[in-house]
Parts: C-alpha cells; sequence; structure tokens
C-alpha cells in the first residue's frame, strides 16, 4: 500500500515550492523500494469559506498518513487562524539545532480603554497538561534531560511548571532542571546550549527558537503541531534563508521527520538528510536545478554497508 502524504499550502508560490521537492522525494522512495502519493490542498481561512474549506478539509485528513504545511512569513495570520481556529491547537514542538522546545496553545485576547490597553492569556488546564507530558515524552526517547523555563510572576507559567512536576513524577530517569528566563537567553547568545528538551510557555518558546535559528547553518528547523484533528509538520524559514535555497532544503528536513515519525523509515530519513546537508553545503545559493540535482545525485549514491 502506497504512503500518502498531503501538502497543504498558503500561496501558489508554496505550491511550487513543494511540486519541486516532491521530485526529489519520489528518487528517495525508489531507492528505499517504497511507493507514496501526494495530494495537495490550498488552505482558504476566509470566513465566506470556512465552514466549506473545513469540511473537505477535515475529510483529507482522514485519507492521508501524514501532512506537511508549508507557509512563510507572511502568512502568519492565515496560520494562526487555521492552528488556532481550525485545528485546535493543543501544543508545538519547534526543532532546531537538535534540540526542542515544547509549548502548551494559548489564547491572546486584548482590551482597551480610555486609559488603558492589556493583554490576556488563556491556557486551558487540559493543553498545559498536554504539553507537559509531551515534553516528557520527548526527553524519555532523546537523552532524559528536560530544561523547564518559565517565570514565577506569571500566573500560567506556575500553572506550567505544576504540571511538568506532576508529569515527571510520573515518570522515571528524567533529569528535569529549571532555570529563568534571563538565564535562558544567556546561554543561547554567549555559549554553546547544553539544554536538550525545553518546556516553556508560547512567549518564551518563540524568544528561544528566535536565538537558536538564527545560529541555524541549514535552516530554520520545523515545528510539529499537535491538534485535535491530530498531528503536522510545518517547514520554517527565516526572512534570511528566502533568497537561498534554505526555503527547499527546510521542506525536505522537515520530511525526513516524517520518515521517521510517522513510516518508521529511520535509514531513509538518515540519507535524505546527508544528502541535503552535503548539497547545501556547496550548493545554497544556486539556481534550484543545480541544487536539486546535486541532491538527487546524492541519494542516487550506492549505501556502503560495513561490518
Amino acid at each position: 500500500m502506497s504512503n500518502k502524504i498531503l501538502f497543504l499550502y498558503f500561496k501558489q508560490k508554496h505550491k511550487t515550492e513543494l511540486m519541486k521537492c516532491e521530485s526529489i522525494i519520489k528518487v528517495l522512495f525508489r531507492k528505499f523500494r517504497k511507493s507514496v502519493v501526494f495530494s495537495y490542498m490550498q488552505i482558504d481561512t476566509s470566513s465566506s469559506c470556512r465552514e466549506a474549506f473545513m469540511k473537505v478539509l477535515f475529510e483529507e485528513i482522514n485519507r492521508h498518513h501524514a501532512i506537511l504545511i508549508k507557509g512563510d512569513t507572511e502568512s502568519f495570520s492565515e496560520e494562526r487562524t487555521l492552528f488556532k481556529e481550525i485545528l485546535e491547537l493543543k501544543a508545538s514542538e519547534h526543532h532546531t539545532l537538535g534540540k526542542v522546545i515544547c509549548s502548551p496553545a494559548v489564547e491572546k485576547t486584548f482590551k482597551s480603554s480610555d486609559n488603558s490597553v492589556s493583554e490576556i492569556y488563556t491556557a486551558s488546564m487540559e493543553n498545559l497538561n498536554y504539553a507537559a507530558e509531551l515534553s516528557v515524552k520527548l526527553s524519555r526517547s532523546r537523552k532524559h534531560l528536560l530544561t523547564i523555563c518559565t517565570k514565577p510572576e506569571n500566573i500560567v507559567d506556575t500553572t506550567l511548571f505544576h504540571a511538568v512536576e506532576d508529569a515527571c513524577n510520573k515518570s522515571m530517569h528524567i533529569n528535569s532542571e529549571h532555570i529563568s528566563f534571563d538565564r535562558m537567553i544567556y546561554l543561547c547568545t554567549k555559549t554553546v546550549p547544553s539544554f536538550d528538551t525545553v518546556l516553556a510557555t508560547e512567549e518564551i518558546s518563540k524568544v528561544i527558537s528566535a536565538h537558536l535559528d538564527a545560529s541555524a547553518r541549514i535552516c530554520s528547523g520545523h515545528t510539529v503541531l499537535h491538534t485535535e484533528r491530530g498531528k503536522f509538520y510545518m517547514s520554517r524559514t527565516s526572512f534570511a534563508e528566502e533568497m537561498s535555497n534554505a526555503h527547499f532544503a527546510s521542506v525536505l528536513l522537515t520530511f525526513s521527520e516524517i520518515l521517521y515519525e510517522e513510516f518508521n523509515m529511520k535509514n531513509a530519513c538518515d540519507w535524505l538528510r546527508k544528502a541535503v546537508a552535503t548539497s547545501f553545503e556547496t550548493h545554497a545559493f544556486t539556481p534550484f536545478d543545480e541544487f536539486s540535482n546535486k541532491v538527487i545525485s546524492e541519494i542516487q549514491k550506492p549505501m556502503r554497508y560495513t561490518r
């Protein structure tokens, strides 16, 4: 049976980028003697088409084994509507530089009057507990190290801290530590960060991710979104990376995570990551065709087996 992959995109240019990456991915599947079928669907978060779009989207989600979303910095508002209102986001994990930052989904509302403006953060206990348990699960599958970064003066942070304490108490062999937000930023900017899995609120997570992304050599990593409708993978690139082949590399590296997590194809995952990293070293700023040909040639190299 073929592996069915759904590509979701916001703009036509995103679909073009995905289709270019599809040809590379098909070469990889042929090498590992697996079959794959790709489908494409444009995201429409407009209020006039919301109900019809949701019906079709949910049907497509049920038909596919994995879903990858392609967006960019210009589609931020559409992303927020998709994740928070349509898919009902519970928690997210951002992977970059070999590290992962987990955070629960929160709702942010604003109130204003003639004399003041205020922000109100609302986080359900279900989302806080889900993010805490997710961070412990990721720690258990990685280096058994969990770093918690919260602000003690914030009630959402404090509640999240207590939730992860309970989750850690139920899990064996997890080494956890709590560090302040200021200390975390210092570690990200002044040293080689020693932490592995981080649990933080959404706002803190964005700041940590931004600092780590700035040091990334290839691309800004990827995000895994845990929603009421399942798990979604999203490639990420920064402003500067749009000028190179990094946005293509990001899609391919995000797909390598799908190979590992959803299809249990660890060898194919490692082979694709190696091919992309090797090609990006010499073809970061070449025309895409040259970058693509290089990645394909790396994929098609014979695999050497050693005892």
